[in-house]
């Protein structure tokens, strides 16, 4: 017994002299350099590299550098030496919300508007969950919440992983219309969905929320100062995709007061084009190569 403490103590002397005391409760910390153009995922980390994943960012936007990375301990940074996008995903943590307004304004465009849709949803990789916001002229039960008008309603899919039942629940609204735009409750009913979800323990997901629309709101309870209020310290990040016009600019406001991206698309061609670029970049792998200026996790000679 004694024999055995004695190697476990010259062990951890060992140990210290090797890599310093502090290699044991030292962590390393990895961030976007600016980190209000994406979400950022630590899938997993050593002291040589990491594999990340980056969800929301931008349309179109280029593929990250070593230079958008910052990797460092509590007192030493290092140096990036590669970050490459990975090609084929296996598995994501992205949160994906949609609110798609299907108002009788948008008639001639909505069928057009959920197959862009089904395109995104379908190039996610594995493990992303899914939730759809839309507009009722009935009241059918369940998910379906009370707006500002009594003849119009919201519908709602909760989270799912399955892409067939979000695609079958946003085409099935294709032949509902209303001449009201709850907007903004339907906003807020995506935030709650996704603060209900993250209580019932699914929290290590990047929440990346998806609008639009071709109106202002006209049928709304909450205001939208309140969804302005509500997006604060929320973590989710924002699209807004304002189709043909947008008469008060409110949304475009709400948008860039919570850090979000507003995107106007002119016609169905611009359209189409803005959601593909989103599709594209919604969420992208990489594989961080970074060295820290001593040898081993501590710093040391």
């Amino acid at each position: 017994m004694r024999k055995d403490k004695t190697l476990a103590v010259f062990f951890f002397i060992a140990c210290c002299l090797l890599f310093g005391t502090r290699s044991f409760a030292q962590s390393i910390a990895i961030k976007l350099r600016d980190s209000t153009t994406a979400l950022l995922h630590i899938d997993s980390a050593n002291w040589n590299e990491a594999w990340i994943e980056v969800d929301g960012a931008s349309p179109g936007t280029r593929t990250l550098t070593p230079k958008d990375i910052e990797v460092r301990t509590r007192d030493r940074s290092a140096r990036v030496l590669s970050v490459d996008s990975i090609g084929a995903k296996y598995k994501s943590v992205l949160a994906l919300s949609f609110v798609l307004d299907n108002s009788g304004s948008m008639f001639h465009a909505y069928d057009s508007l959920v197959g862009y849709c089904d395109s995104i949803a379908e190039k996610v990789a594995r493990g992303a969950t899914f939730q759809a916001v839309t507009f009722d002229t009935r009241y059918r039960g369940g998910y379906h919440l009370y707006t500002n008008r009594s003849s119009v309603f919201l519908a709602q899919h909760p989270f799912t992983d399955s892409v067939f039942a979000l695609e079958r629940f946003w085409h099935f609204f294709d032949t509902v219309r209303t001449e009201f735009t709850p907007l903004y409750d339907a906003l807020a009913a995506a935030l709650a969905n996704i603060e209900e979800r993250r209580l019932h323990g699914d929290t290590a997901r990047n929440d990346v929320l998806l609008v639009v629309t071709d109106g202002a709101d006209n049928a709304s309870r909450a205001s939208i100062e309140l969804l302005a209020q509500l997006f604060q310290n929320s973590n989710v990040r924002l699209f807004a995709i304002n189709f043909r016009t947008e008469e008060d600019n409110r949304l475009e406001w709400l948008t860039r007061e919570v850090g979000g991206d507003f995107l106007v698309a002119d016609d169905l061609k611009a359209l189409r084009e803005i959601l593909s670029n989103l599709g594209r970049g919604i969420s992208r792998s990489y594989r961080v190569r970074y060295l820290f200026p001593s040898t081993g996790p501590a710093t040391g000679r």
